[in-house]
């Protein structure tokens, strides 16, 4: 997921408040703007393991429902 800005946030898919650890397989990469706006204003989900099993939930609505899933890169759901 990435956005035009080119500046990158380092994403903790377990929360360091939450427990989660510095170790590789805890950490994604993603832009700035999707880091802040998306992660912490609930819009967008990560959750998995780094780096090749990360499932990113995007749009997600007020239900908790997200409007797409990806596996890393692939859209393999999208809920209408």
């Amino acid at each position: 997921m990435l956005h035009q800005s080119h500046q990158f946030a380092g994403h903790h898919v377990i929360f360091k408040s939450q427990g989660g650890s510095d170790k590789a397989e805890n950490q994604g990469t993603i832009c700035a703007c999707h880091h802040l706006r998306g992660i912490h204003q609930g819009r967008l989900r990560a959750r998995g393991q780094a780096p090749d099993g990360l499932v990113w939930e995007t749009g997600i609505r007020p239900e908790g429902v997200p409007g797409r899933i990806y596996l890393n890169d692939t859209l393999v759901a999208e809920t209408v």
